[in-house]
């Protein structure tokens, strides 16, 4: 069996290309203007840098000095990283009561500077951007995008939370994630140092 155009497809094929050339300047003129259009998309999108971090839940040990004698909650697996505290810990990590002070201690130790101008095309896009050349407004920006974006998910099969976020600035994006972190960690100490005086 042979296979190939028979003498209509090739007509069909032939006429397409004539209608083309025809029309060469139109369709021209399209490809231009949608790649045009496409440039200037891109201009007036800012570079996005993406960081990423993970924390991992450790257990209490809930027979350390007798603990479980006398604390009420031991036993119960409040301290220990069961699927159920493993999303508790999630959407504490991903809350407002967490990224507030991590945010009110960003704006006040990030000094104000403009992001990473590389690239061939970055005069092009400083005049598509005029704001972000104001190094006040661009940190702020960049800030808002980080905690806008901060999403945590657990990694299947362990006691790990993967934390990413984004920014317009790579350093305000990886500093996020560090104060983040940090902040966490040192509330749950704080939250672990008032039960044992509790108990």
């Amino acid at each position: 069996m042979s296979h190939g155009f028979g003498p209509v497809e090739e007509n069909q094929m032939l006429r397409y290309a004539k209608l083309l050339w025809r029309n060469k300047w139109w369709v021209l003129g399209i490809t231009l203007f949608g790649g045009g259009c496409g440039l200037v998309y891109y201009l007036t999108q800012p570079l996005v840098y993406r960081s990423a971090t993970t924390i991992e839940m450790m257990g209490l040990n809930e027979s350390f000095m007798g603990m479980n004698v006398v604390d009420p909650q031991a036993g119960t697996g409040n301290y220990s990283a069961t699927a159920l505290n493993l999303q508790t810990q999630l959407r504490i990590i991903e809350s407002g009561s967490l990224r507030g002070p991590v945010m009110e201690r960003l704006e006040r130790e990030t000094t104000p500077v403009l992001p990473p101008q590389g690239g061939r095309l970055a005069k092009l896009r400083a005049w598509f951007n005029p704001d972000s050349q104001d190094p006040l407004k661009s940190m702020k920006a960049a800030l808002a995008m980080a905690n806008g974006t901060l999403t945590a998910r657990i990694v299947p099969q362990t006691r790990i939370i993967a934390v990413t976020c984004e920014s317009t600035n790579p350093e305000i994006a990886a500093n996020f994630l560090n104060t983040l972190a940090a902040e966490y960690v040192s509330q749950n100490m704080q939250i672990r140092s008032t039960n044992s005086q509790k108990t």
